[in-house]
């Protein structure tokens, strides 16, 4: 689960592809916020979209993915059941994370990955078609075929990696290895069928589809990376 904030107090979160937009308008005694959010339905003192859940709470709200994260304006212990405490300081315009008596801060433009606990370091974009990138979400499609070309040359282990379908469904994922090949055969058969093209019903049939993204000759000219990944 992502959080990127946006400053204004103003953030998005993303997990697993589904994904809300906040910003929070700070008053003297609550916390109010404006929500646009996707593939969702809303209930009294509650907001769900898709794999996202947040309540009102108090004086913030608790956010539910994958990791229980407690929103506010205000410093104050750790909800009860919280992973996390996020205070978003709106003079400031910069956010305090507090986790296992740890804290970390992050400021306009910057990200944090609660599944990891860490801060986003390294994000790299790419457009990718829809039916892969669902596939990635749900776990079984676990490495990404590139060309490895300059782009693709500055990805490294511990990097992020954030995919975006023409539809707008985009959804990050954390690099955890980059091997390099010659060509996609060596790749496919070194990183098995299933791991880079779970759809595809042969090798012959996964060369046809990086076809259909690379020419021969760049093939032989860059070589090919299998970029191995976690969603978030």
């Amino acid at each position: 689960m992502i959080m990127v904030y946006h400053g204004s107090l103003s953030f998005y979160i993303n997990y697993k592809g589904d994904a809300v937009a906040v910003n929070i308008q700070r008053y003297p005694t609550k916390v109010l916020a404006h929500i646009k959010f996707t593939g969702s339905r809303m209930e009294p003192q509650m907001v769900k979209a898709g794999k996202i859940e947040m309540v009102w709470a108090g004086k913030g709200m608790l956010l539910r993915g994958d990791r229980e994260v407690y929103i506010t304006t205000e410093r104050g212990p750790v909800r009860k059941g919280a992973d996390y405490l996020v205070v978003l300081h709106p003079r400031k315009d910069k956010v305090k994370i507090f986790f296992n008596d740890q804290r970390t801060l992050i400021v306009r433009g910057e990200a944090f990955d609660f599944t990891h606990c860490r801060i986003v370091t390294k994000l790299h974009s790419m457009n990718i078609e829809e039916e892969f990138l669902r596939l990635m979400i749900d776990g079984k499609k676990k490495v990404e075929g590139r060309l490895y070309d300059e782009k693709r040359r500055q990805i490294r282990a511990g990097d992020y990696l954030r995919f975006i379908a023409q539809s707008g469904l985009e959804a990050y994922f954390l690099v955890t290895d980059v091997k390099v090949y010659p060509g996609f055969m060596e790749m496919l058969e070194s990183e098995g069928l299933h791991n880079v093209l779970p759809k595809a019903r042969s090798l012959a049939n996964g060369i046809r589809v990086y076809r259909r993204f690379y020419r021969e000759r760049e093939e032989l000219e860059y070589g090919v990376c299998a970029i191995h990944i976690v969603p978030l």
